[in-house]
C-alpha cells in the first residue's frame, strides 16, 4: 500500500515537471515570437507593440503618429502619445489578456474606444475636451479580457494648482497652528515661573 502512494506520488511530481515544462517552453516561443514581431515592424508605418508578462512603456515623441497593433498578455502596458503629432484620424488596434493597459492622448484631441470587454473594465477620459484644437481623434478598438483599458489625456493624474482662495485657507491654517504652538509653549513655562516665584518668598 505505501509502495503504490510512493509510486502515485512520484508520478505526479514527474506530470507537474512536465506540464511546468511544457508551460515555460510555451512562454518562451510567444515572447520570442513577441519580440520578433515588434523589431520586425520597427520601419512600418503601423508599428506592432507585444508584452507578455511584463511591464512596458513606449513613448511617441515629435513624429508622426499612423497607428499601431498592442498585443499584451498578463502585462503593465504605457502607451504615451501625448507628445506624438497626429494629422488625421488614427487607429490603436488592441488585444489584451490579463493586462493593464494605458494609453495617453494629446490634451487637445479626442479619444473614441471601441472596445469589447470581457471580464474587464475600460475607462476613456479623453472624450471631447474642452480646449480641443485639432480635428483628429484617436480610436481604440479590439479585446479586452480580464483586463483594465484607460484612455487619459496627457497630464491627466498631475494635481490640479490651488486657487488664490485655496492658497489663502492654507495660508489661515498655518497661520492657526502656528498660534497653537505658541499658546502650548506658554503654558508649558507658566509652572515654571510660579515655581521660581515661590522658590525667592522662601528664601
Amino acid at each position: 500500500m505505501a509502495k503504490k502512494k510512493v509510486f502515485g506520488t512520484v508520478v505526479g511530481l514527474a506530470a507537474l515537471a512536465a506540464a511546468g515544462k511544457f508551460g515555460y517552453d510555451k512562454y518562451k516561443k510567444t515572447k520570442d515570437d513577441f519580440e520578433k514581431e515588434e523589431a520586425d515592424s520597427s520601419n512600418d508605418s503601423i508599428r506592432k507593440y507585444n508584452s507578455i508578462f511584463d511591464s512596458k512603456v513606449v513613448e511617441v515623441e515629435d513624429e508622426d503618429f499612423q497607428g499601431c497593433e498592442l498585443q499584451t498578455i498578463g502585462s503593465k502596458f504605457v502607451l504615451d502619445l501625448g507628445l506624438a503629432k497626429f494629422d488625421k484620424d488614427v487607429y490603436v488596434s488592441l488585444n489584451a489578456k490579463c493586462s493593464s493597459v494605458t494609453i495617453i492622448v494629446p490634451e487637445n484631441i479626442s479619444a473614441v474606444a471601441d472596445i469589447k470587454a470581457t471580464a474587464g473594465f475600460v475607462h476613456n477620459y479623453a472624450q471631447e475636451p474642452e480646449n480641443k484644437e485639432e480635428e483628429v481623434s484617436v480610436y481604440v478598438v479590439g479585446d479586452a479580457v480580464a483586463s483594465t483599458v484607460e484612455i487619459i489625456p496627457m497630464n491627466f493624474y498631475l494635481d490640479e494648482e490651488l486657487s488664490d482662495e485655496d492658497f489663502e485657507d492654507e495660508l489661515d491654517g498655518e497661520d492657526d497652528f502656528e498660534n497653537e504652538e505658541i499658546t502650548i509653549e506658554a503654558a508649558d513655562e507658566e509652572p515654571a515661573a510660579k515655581a521660581a516665584e515661590e522658590s525667592v518668598k522662601e528664601d
